[in-house]
């Protein structure tokens, strides 16, 4: 299955996605050219399609916007600057009734800018903005670094409750690169799952 660029750049402009980022799944093989990024799908598993893609961008980013405070207060990220790279889950999207795992990979393009920052920041942010009136975060940890297969990552884990009926774990990565600040999050329900995600993640590799 071949996934197109969810966003079309304009420009050479830093801050837009660039024309030549590709994305490309190859059974359970995905693969990311401009980005350096691949990573193994687990057997039987779902990957969300382009349109899918960009539904998920609009859920966690803001749409462009002249005013950059207003962007920088609200702890969001420009949907300019978000490429969805990959969502893998359980079950098909939207099967009713089945908590349906799932890992969701989004990189923030920086290409051409210098990273200033804490890979940490972002992870802070991010559970900043998982904290509404539906979804509460019960329990988490302290943002750590931990090895994986010789890749630094920092990371944090997360417990929810969606509702006041659903409790359901999280577990999130984070790093920064030449090209980008990437971001996997890894939501379970149970040590199956867990164990199957955790695959994924150990498969991550950058070039």
């Amino acid at each position: 299955m071949y996934v197109s660029s969810p966003f079309a750049a304009a420009s050479s402009n830093k801050r837009d996605v660039p024309s030549m980022e590709t994305q490309n799944t190859n059974d359970n093989y995905y693969l990311n050219v401009f980005f350096g990024l691949s990573v193994e799908k687990p057997e039987g598993w779902y990957a969300m399609n382009n349109e899918e893609l960009r539904s998920l961008v609009q859920n966690v980013a803001i749409p462009e916007s002249d005013d950059n405070n207003a962007v920088q207060q609200s702890g969001s990220i420009s949907s300019q600057r978000l490429v969805p790279l990959f969502e893998f889950m359980e079950y098909t999207y939207g099967t009713p009734n089945k908590f349906n795992p799932n890992i969701v990979a989004l990189v923030e393009n920086t290409t051409g800018e210098t990273n200033t920052g804490n890979d940490c920041d972002g992870l802070v942010n991010a559970k900043k903005l998982l904290q509404t009136a539906e979804l509460k975060i019960i329990s988490s940890s302290e943002c750590r670094e931990v090895d994986l297969n010789g890749i630094t990552f920092s990371m944090q884990e997360l417990t929810l409750n969606l509702r006041n009926s659903v409790i359901y774990k999280q577990m999130q990565y984070a790093k920064s690169t030449e090209k980008g600040y990437f971001a996997f999050t890894l939501t379970y329900s149970n040590e199956n799952s867990k164990k199957q995600l955790d695959n994924v993640m150990n498969s991550v590799r950058f070039s």
